[in-house]
């Protein structure tokens, strides 16, 4: 018996989920190791950029748990996107010292 995958649909809000927060860090990493970067680019593109990825990655991740997408896409983008989050506050709480 075969499995008919083309009736399912692609866990597209999974797939967002994953890859929006990190492509948020790799722009900010980008901006960070190019000087030439941020002269053409404002600094506070960047880290309004990498928020607005943070929050897209986390919306489409709760939005494909609530859809009950079949694959567990979302719950780990859900997880990739706090993580992010996470790890940045203890970075910038570690700039206060």
């Amino acid at each position: 018996m075969t499995l008919n995958t083309s009736s399912r649909p692609a866990p597209l809000f999974g797939i967002l989920s994953l890859i929006l927060s990190p492509l948020g860090l790799l722009v900010v990493i980008f901006f960070a190791i190019i000087p030439e970067a941020s002269q053409i680019l404002k600094p506070r593109f960047a880290q309004g950029l990498l928020f607005a990825l943070l929050a897209v990655g986390l919306c489409s991740s709760i939005v494909g748990i609530v859809r009950k997408e079949r694959s567990k896409l979302s719950v780990y983008g859900l997880a990739t996107t706090l993580g992010i989050i996470g790890l940045l506050a203890l970075f910038f709480n570690s700039l206060d010292d």
